[in-house]
């Protein structure tokens, strides 16, 4: 049969298979002569979302994730990752990374009717499919008894920028993911100068997003990549043609603001802007960006909308501005939490950390964009240990504000823990003895603050 898929101009793909190792091996053997055979147009033969629907890898038994593996390491295989966070753990997907390199590995979803929607149920061609916080499972036989949450894995939820985003966060480089998704495929495909690179004559299919890999743009098909390097290159050699990829289709147009200038905090839940503060910037070098919140500062919240969990409790609370001494923030780029600092008293007594579990910042022509994840952890000044925060109302109210997502927001939690066990310092503690420009007083939101354009986590 792959003599004549290949005879025919088809690419064979090795998957869905409980074969041995050497099936596996003599499989890849007779496609690798077949497509020299043909003149190379296409190919390496691919491994269908490797590790998943097929025989799990044994120290006795390899199965075909051996064979895999060793001939993507010769550059004889293609390997495709469902890197969703959800198929495969993050460090697998590194591991695979390292073990055969960027130029053998193709990143993909493996997306059904679900993704990038809410959860609920779906059709996969004739089975019923249930979502539930992300994760999509084939419906059980109700004769069966068992639970929908007990079915097998029925395809991705997940948009190919968010496996990019899990990659680069797993530790794999930031040019070798964006590869891996787009000039790895292209040119399995055969289709290398036509899509995968920003090259001169190929289409001009640009994904922008912001530092934290979260789509903020794109431009379509209609154009072709002019005949000219792209700023700061001599060449349009493939290693800077996919640098280059890199650094303008994920993250190369953020705004840096400048100390003093307002910068908008606004929280997107579950599509729809939340509440809104305006803020100071007191420091931002692209990376880490502080801002100041002085005492008596308005909370705005949006006049219409669908509120999908509810208004947010701030206003149902009849918040309309902060309270008390200002507030300094630090956030990083790509970084799931803040740290707030806060002081009392005539003498501005420091208070403490507090590190605010959230979304990395997405910036904006305004700000920035966020959502709070309810959990915190908080080390007071005169304490010697740290505490949870709001644990029981990140329980009660996580599951539909954050849908698929606790599990990841637990794990951040931990890892903070984990590294003040350990006293690791990540930030400078000299904020503590920050104090605030004396001018910098509460600051207005611009008109139009609700209909900036934000990305959808």
């Amino acid at each position: 049969m792959a003599e004549a898929l290949v005879e025919a101009g088809v690419l064979p793909s090795l998957g869905h298979t409980d074969g041995t190792t050497e099936q596996a091996e003599t499989l890849i053997a007779q496609v690798r002569a077949g497509l020299a055979a043909a003149g190379g147009a296409i190919g390496p033969l691919t491994a269908t979302h490797l590790f998943n629907g097929m025989r799990p890898l044994h120290h006795r038994a390899p199965g075909p994730i051996a064979a895999c593996l060793a001939a993507a390491a010769r550059g004889d295989m293609a390997v495709e990752l469902i890197g969703d966070g959800v198929h495969l753990d993050p460090a697998t997907v590194r591991s695979v990374f390292d073990m055969v390199g960027a130029a053998n590995v193709v990143l993909v979803t493996d997306a059904m009717a679900a993704a990038g929607v809410a959860d609920g149920r779906y059709d996969l061609g004739p089975m019923s499919v249930e979502v539930r916080e992300g994760v999509a499972r084939i419906v059980p036989e109700p004769s069966s008894g068992a639970d929908a949450a007990e079915g097998a894995i029925a395809g991705g939820t997940a948009h190919l920028v968010d496996v990019v985003r899990l990659a680069v966060r797993a530790g794999v480089p930031l040019v070798d993911a964006v590869r891996a998704a787009t000039a790895v495929p292209a040119h399995v495909l055969g289709l290398s100068g036509e899509v995968g690179a920003l090259v001169p004559g190929a289409r001009a299919d640009v994904l922008v997003t912001d530092a934290d890999l979260r789509p903020c743009g794109c431009s379509g098909t209609a154009r072709r990549c002019p005949a000219w390097p792209v700023p700061g290159t001599t060449s349009l050699t493939p290693t800077s043609s996919a640098r280059n990829a890199a650094l303008l289709a994920f993250g190369g147009m953020t705004p840096v603001f400048q100390p003093g200038q307002t910068v908008v905090r606004r929280e997107i839940m579950r599509g729809e802007p939340w509440i809104a503060i305006p803020q100071v910037c007191v420091q931002d070098d692209g990376d880490l960006l502080v801002t100041y919140t002085p005492g008596g500062t308005p909370l705005a919240y949006p006049a219409s909308g669908t509120f999908p969990v509810g208004e947010h409790p701030w206003k149902l609370a009849g918040s309309t501005a902060w309270r008390g001494h200002g507030r300094l923030d630090l956030h990083w780029t790509g970084v799931e939490h803040s740290i707030f600092l806060f002081w009392d008293g005539p003498e501005r007594a420091f208070q403490g950390w507090y590190f605010n579990l959230e979304d990395a910042p997405r910036r904006t022509p305004i700000g920035f964009d966020t959502l709070d994840h309810e959990l915190d952890v908080w080390w007071a000044a005169d304490a010697e240990t740290y505490e949870f925060k709001d644990v029981a109302e990140f329980e009660e109210t996580g599951p539909a504000r954050y849908p698929g997502r606790m599990d990841q927001i637990r794990a951040e939690g931990a890892r903070i823990a984990r590294l003040l066990d350990s006293g690791e310092t990540w930030w400078d503690k000299a904020w503590a003895d920050w104090t605030p420009d004396p001018s910098w007083q509460p600051r207005a939101l611009p008109d139009g603050w609700e209909t900036v354009p934000f990305d959808v986590r």
